[in-house]
Parts: C-alpha cells; structure tokens; sequence
C-alpha cells in the first residue's frame, strides 16, 4: 500500500479518519465479519505494521497521532540494521494530539551498506523502516524527498503468520521481539504479522483472504498458530475450522510450505483441564487426515513446554519465552525446508 510517496507495510486498506488515514490489516469488509467485536479492534492495530521508504532529502518529517487514548511507540531500523540510540530513545512516543517526528539521513550510510553486504543481509539499508509497537495510529502528512523501496532493496521472500495474542506480539515488549519478527529475520525473510489478539477465531472469510494473498504471491511461507483463544470450541466447531483453514491456505498453495502450531503450554496444561490437550489432538488429526504434503503439524509444547518461561498472566510467554519460541520454530522451519526459504 502506497501512501505520499511511503510504503505502508501490512496494511490490506487505508481508512480515512480525522483528516488523516489509518489502516487495517485485512479487508474492511471482512474486518466487519470477525466472530469476535475485539477483533475488529485488533484488525486495525499496527501490529506488523511498517512505514518504508528510502530517504532523497536530509530529513522526513512524518505527522502523526495515536487514534486510541494511549501512548503508542515506533522505532527506527535501517534495513535489517537497528536504528542508533536516536532511533530508538530520543521522541518516538505519540500521544493523542498530532505532532511531527523527523527521520534524518545518517552520515555512516557507506558503513551501513558494508556490513549488510559482508553479512548478507537481504535488506538494503537504505530502506527506512518505521515499526509500529503495537497501538493505533493516524498519518496526517509526510515531508520530504521519498521514494518506495524496490524489491531489490528488500528480501525476495515472506513468511506471513496467523494465531493470537501469542503472534499479535503481547508481552514481547516490542514488535522487533516478536516470534514472528525474530524467526523471518533468522531467515533472511521479510513479514506479514496477522496475529488478532483474543480473536483468532479461523473465520472463513479471513482464512480464506490468506489464501488469496498466497495464490498472490504475497506470502512464501504460513505459520498458523491455533487454537488458544478459542479453547472453550466444542469439537465439531473445532474440526470443521481447522479442516477449511488446511483447506484453503495449504490446499490452495501446494508448492508453499505451511506449519501449524497447536497451543503452547499455558494455564489450562498446568490445572489440568484438558481443553489444550483436545485441542493439540484434534489439529494433528486434521493435519493428518487432510494429508497435504505442504504442511508440517508442530505440536506447541515442542515450542514452549511449561510454565517456567511464562509471565504472570498464565498464558502469554515472557521475553525468554518468546525468544525460545523463536529459535525452536527457526530451526524447525530449517530442518523442514533446507534452503527452500
């Protein structure tokens, strides 16, 4: 999506709003039709949301608000390269009363490109990308000298994801710890985060939006992680959401390889209610029974086991537990694909 010269990152529409725009992630229409009314909230999130463009001018000055009554953060990368302290520390809080936020070129940009080259990272540094920290946002204007970044400028390849809170990136104090985030970096892939906090709830018109977006070549690789906010299903509803998810995201892209997640180990493992447990069994039944060669089952206490790595809330993973998340799905996604990703 194309906005003033800036591309927007993971946002299917933009909506117009106080004179400025704002975004959802997926289509209005099917943002309406979400099981779930907090769903339609975090549709318009900025989870996985990006503002990327290559500087022409010294300086861009970005006017902005948050559209919720919160303080809301972004941060700075260069590329693949973490933005300085003045990236990162110095005004990138918004509040509620619109205000501009300036990008300045940096002076070490020869720098820049040598290490991304001597590293072989797929990102050109030039490409600036604002990252939204989660929260709710409105553009009002960009200034300055930009341009979109080309593809060249950015990694050839996509790994789109699709789950919970878990996904949406809660508790990973920021966007750049995310699971998701960290796991397309290890491989050298760019992201599509469609984590719907409290709402994954595999509606069949937003499944069936990801796998119009894989017949468009807009993502290479799925992770749908399932299951956790919806444990309370009764079995038949299970069944029958998780068969049309396989359906149409697996079904409808063949040569793309898909992993599904069931639920990490949470509360309900711990006292023994069982309802995580169904739910592991009836995925890997479905996965089994729908037997695409595409997809990969990955039980979620592969991922994150016990309670140890969990915080206070007795569901989402801590810092380290996001973390762990990342690295054994990194090396899952490895191990299943070699070098197709």
């Amino acid at each position: 999506m194309i906005w003033k010269n800036v591309e927007i990152h993971n946002a299917a529409e933009l909506v117009e709003t106080d004179g400025g725009v704002t975004w959802t992630r997926i289509p209005g229409k099917i943002r309406e039709g979400m099981e779930k009314e907090g769903g339609k909230f975090m549709a318009g999130n900025s989870t996985g949301v990006e503002l990327r463009f290559v500087m022409k001018s010294d300086e861009v000055r970005i006017r902005m608000a948050a559209l919720a009554p919160s303080t809301s953060v972004f941060h700075v990368f260069r590329g693949a390269i973490q933005g300085g302290w003045e990236d990162h520390e110095v005004d990138k809080y918004v509040f509620e009363e619109p205000r501009e936020y300036v990008i300045k070129t940096r002076g070490n940009s020869k720098v820049l490109k040598k290490i991304a080259e001597e590293f072989g990272q797929t990102w050109d540094p030039e490409v600036v990308r604002v990252v939204f920290d989660r929260g709710s946002f409105v553009l009002y204007d960009v200034v300055g000298e930009t341009e979109p970044p080309k593809p060249e400028q950015c990694p050839a390849r996509t790994l789109l994801a699709y789950g919970s809170s878990i996904t949406h990136g809660s508790n990973s104090i920021d966007t750049s710890h995310s699971w998701v985030w960290q796991t397309a970096e290890a491989l050298k892939m760019d992201n599509r985060n469609l984590g719907m906090a409290g709402a994954c709830a595999m509606e069949p018109d937003l499944v069936d939006y990801i796998a119009a977006e894989g017949e468009k070549n807009r993502w290479n690789a799925a992770v749908l992680e399932l299951g956790i906010n919806v444990l309370d299903w009764a079995e038949d509803k299970i069944h029958a959401r998780t068969a049309n998810t396989l359906r149409q995201v697996a079904g409808r892209n063949p040569e793309k390889p898909v992993f599904v997640i069931s639920p990490f180990y949470c509360s309900d493992d711990y006292k023994n209610e069982g309802k995580a447990a169904r739910w592991r069994e009836i995925i890997e039944e479905e996965v089994k029974k729908a037997d695409y060669a595409n997809v990969t089952y990955i039980n979620g206490l592969e991922l994150l086991g016990d309670m140890s790595l969990i915080s206070a809330d007795e569901v989402h993973p801590n810092i380290y537990g996001v973390q762990q998340i990342a690295e054994r799905l990194t090396r899952r996604l490895k191990e299943v694909c070699g070098t197709c990703l």
